[in-house]
């Protein structure tokens, strides 16, 4: 269960970073 929920959490937040990542730099 605990592998389930750290998987999860690791794949929630590369999709953040994907989103937010390129904003940020184009906002910079």
């Amino acid at each position: 269960l605990m592998l389930a929920l750290q998987l999860l959490l690791v794949l929630c937040g590369g999709l953040f970073i994907l989103m937010v990542g390129p904003n940020c730099l184009t906002v910079n």
